[in-house]
């Protein structure tokens, strides 16, 4: 198992997930999630791991939302 320390994290984090991510777990980002005080997470349905490709104008207008 990977472990990662993100307690020196102190920047908005924005974290997305696909529902249907076969390759990483929705529960690895659930736990990034509590890990990081000032995270948020978007799930989107019916995607798997490669969420940019799937839904490119949605994932990249929450990007960009995320950003400003």
């Amino acid at each position: 198992a990977l472990t990662v320390d993100v307690s020196a994290v102190d920047a908005p984090v924005l974290l997305i997930h696909g529902s249907e991510d076969r390759l990483v777990p929705l529960e690895h980002a659930l736990a990034l999630l509590r890990a990081l005080p000032d995270a948020r997470l978007h799930v989107f349905g019916g995607c798997g791991h490669a969420t940019p490709l799937e839904r490119t104008d949605e994932f990249n207008d929450l990007v960009r939302s995320f950003l400003d």
